[in-house]
């Protein structure tokens, strides 16, 4: 997020997505910023997950409501995260339970994916144009990726140990099968 800008971001039972920041490296940190400050916990079903991605001052972080409201929320910088833009419902329009949230940035191009728990569970991709103020429709993945990777507007989507992937030239709007993912590593 900038020459010694850090950023921590976490989840909170009860005050919702946290976020830490450091400007020097690590030797002073900011009090917790609640990210959602709306936040009202309900009985969470399972534990929530929080994530961040980073690319200059470019950062969004991705969390999702374990709640029995479900979904998965998107709050974006383009400040380094001195200050946030207004928070992004992302994901299916009908509630549903999401888990291992996952965010890639990429100047002002950012990915989104996660799992969502409907049977059989199913991987989904959102990507947005504008750092994170706007998004895509949700499309689905077609495996359930370990990670994304991004190298000159492709993507590779991997399983473990890479036995599986997946490439995309479109911003995950279809995808076919690589044999080799050294080209992104």
């Amino acid at each position: 997020a900038g020459s010694g800008v850090l950023l921590i971001a976490y989840r909170d039972p009860v005050l919702g997505p946290l976020l830490l920041r450091t400007a020097d490296h690590g030797a002073t940190w900011s009090g917790p910023t609640a990210l959602a400050p709306a936040y009202v916990p309900g009985p969470i079903l399972e534990p929530e997950e929080c994530v961040v991605g980073v690319d200059g001052a470019t950062v969004c972080v991705l969390w999702n409501e374990r709640t029995a409201q479900g979904g998965m929320h998107c709050i974006r910088s383009t400040d380094g995260g001195a200050t946030w833009g207004p928070i992004v419902h992302l994901g299916p329009a009908i509630a549903e339970q999401c888990s291992e949230p996952q965010c890639l940035v990429r100047g002002s191009t950012v990915y989104a994916w996660w799992v969502a728990s409907s049977a059989p569970a199913m991987q989904y991709m959102q990507t947005s144009s504008t750092a994170g103020a706007t998004w895509g429709a949700v499309m689905p993945m077609p495996l359930l990726a370990n990670r994304v990777r991004e190298g000159g507007g492709v993507l590779l989507a991997t399983t473990n140990q890479d036995t599986v992937c997946m490439r995309s030239a479109n911003s995950g709007a279809t995808w076919r099968s690589e044999e080799h993912t050294s080209e992104l590593q």
